[in-house]
């Protein structure tokens, strides 16, 4: 049994700082279900009031400055919240578009009443609408803020075509130029790959692999999702499709992990992978191995092979002479052979938080070559064009 009392409490507390606090009063360790459910929602109230009061944070920033010149406010932010810069921007304009345009939102989202997620779906919906429009979509989808985000995604969505029917016609040509595609690295060897772009064309895709992942095979085990997965990943990688791609994957591998060992290796563009993952990528067809020597006691790349093996020809890779240190060069542009090893060094561009990688990056030099910095490993590091301030 629980108090009925404490339940009607907790579940009428408004979301505030001292709300929170009496929250924290509540002993989860020997609370009933329902007084753990009360709690639960209490704290999605305060998270949510806590997040409108970082949207007005990041409004006034935009106000201060003007992000629309491509200054360098999204680095910042990515900076303080330790994210990605694409991400950083996006919270920007959700931010500028929910405080300055959507005042019923805002003060919802305040009161705990709306979670961030209901407000950046409407605050998409709403961008490239006209005031009267984007008042009417407000009105219509905020008659029901307590529904979950999937139906209150439908509901804007509705209110979208009923008020601007004209609009989502051109929002089809924005959907085109807004196509994309990218990754991004989860635990455990897995990825998301995620696809947006024009609802025909993504429509027409997922139904194409879908139709192939029905197609049941007789003791086949594989659930229906497994089968989506294969059938997506069989188009892609078919070697009619691939005959004339090459696609660069590396992957650093401990000399002991290609012996057998357990240590994990490395692969770029996701992150730490199995050894026996890792062996498997090294020994694959047109693989190529060259050496990579770490300093013991800093883990620091000291010296990239000059010369590329044959996979599995590791004797000869081992025989090879470990490089020395590679000395600073008497001009602007570094050789092949120092580019090579900062490159291996650096992995991705150095601004905190960009993920572009280092072979799609320029080097820089910390210290200007102009003010007498030299073109060495000191004083070199990747950095993607737009990171790039000298």
């Amino acid at each position: 049994m629980f108090d009925v009392e404490e339940l009607d409490r907790i579940e009428a507390l408004p979301a505030s700082g001292t709300t929170h606090a009496a929250l924290d009063t509540v002993d989860l360790a020997t609370a009933p279900a329902e007084i753990a459910l009360a709690v639960l929602a209490g704290y999605e109230r305060c998270l949510a009031a806590a997040q409108a009061r970082q949207f007005a944070a990041l409004a006034r920033l935009d106000q201060l400055r003007d992000v629309t010149k491509d200054d360098f406010t999204r680095e910042e932010v990515a900076a303080v919240l330790r994210i990605a810069t694409g991400t950083a921007a996006d919270r920007l304009a959700v931010s500028r578009i929910t405080c300055d345009r959507l005042p019923a939102t805002q003060k919802l989202f305040a009161a705990g009443e709306l979670t961030a997620m209901h407000v950046r779906i409407l605050a998409d919906a709403v961008e490239h609408l006209d005031p009267e429009t984007t008042a009417l979509v407000e009105e219509y989808a905020l008659r029901r803020p307590d529904l979950p985000v999937g139906q209150f995604r439908a509901r804007v969505n509705h209110a979208v075509a009923k008020f601007d029917p004209a609009g989502v016609e051109e929002h089809k040509d924005r959907a085109f130029e807004d196509r994309t595609l990218w990754h991004r690295p989860d635990p455990g060897e897995t990825g998301v790959l995620v696809l947006r772009g024009p609802a025909d064309q993504t429509t027409t895709v997922f139904g194409l692999v879908d139709d192939l992942a029905r197609k049941l095979i007789p003791g086949d085990t594989r659930t229906l999702e497994q089968r989506r997965f294969d059938a997506f990943t069989d188009l892609i990688l078919d070697d009619h499709v691939r005959r004339n791609i090459t696609t660069l994957v590396e992957v650093t591998v401990p000399v002991d992990t290609l012996q057998g060992g357990t240590a994990p290796g490395e692969l770029r563009g996701y992150g730490s992978v199995s050894a026996s993952t890792a062996r498997a990528l090294a020994s694959g067809e047109r693989v190529s191995w060259r050496s990579l020597a770490f300093d013991r006691e800093t883990g620091v790349l000291a010296a990239v092979g000059d010369k590329t093996y044959r996979a599995g020809d590791l004797d000869r890779l081992l025989a090879a002479p470990v490089e020395a240190p590679l000395p600073a060069e008497p001009q602007y542009t570094p050789s092949a052979r120092l580019a090579r090893h900062i490159r291996a060094r650096d992995v991705t561009c150095r601004f905190p938080g960009c993920t572009r990688r280092a072979r799609r990056s320029e080097l820089d030099h910390t210290v200007p070559w102009g003010k007498g910095g030299p073109t060495a490993t000191a004083n070199l590091h990747c950095l993607c064009k737009r990171h790039r301030v000298s």
